[in-house]
């Protein structure tokens, strides 16, 4: 296989947050929404500072943030827990998925 068709890793970290945010700093917010995650389907983590935190941490800086904002606070409405819980791992998913996205 030639040097041309190799495959290239994507970088852990998406640009979006190294020109922003440490690295170090994104995956303790992403560790926190995450979680929030399972925390939902037994409380409200709307009451909880530090999940409110990562996530403005994460959106102030990503491309899509203050839709995701929003995507976040609605899924926080939804009254069944274990959809509620899956429509939050989806957004995590998405706040992970920027990888290599810029505002630029």
């Amino acid at each position: 296989m030639s040097g041309n068709h190799q495959v290239r890793h994507q970088a852990t970290t998406p640009t979006w947050v190294s020109e922003s945010i440490s690295a170090a700093a994104f995956e303790d917010a992403i560790a926190t929404l995450q979680a929030a995650v399972e925390h939902t389907r037994f409380e409200d983590v709307r009451k909880f500072e530090l999940v409110n935190q990562a996530l403005a941490l994460i959106c102030d800086v990503h491309p899509k943030g203050v839709m995701l904002t929003e995507a976040w606070r609605k899924a926080l409405e939804i009254q069944q827990p274990g959809v509620r819980s899956s429509e939050l791992h989806r957004l995590v998913g998405v706040f992970e998925a920027g990888r290599g996205v810029s505002r630029i």
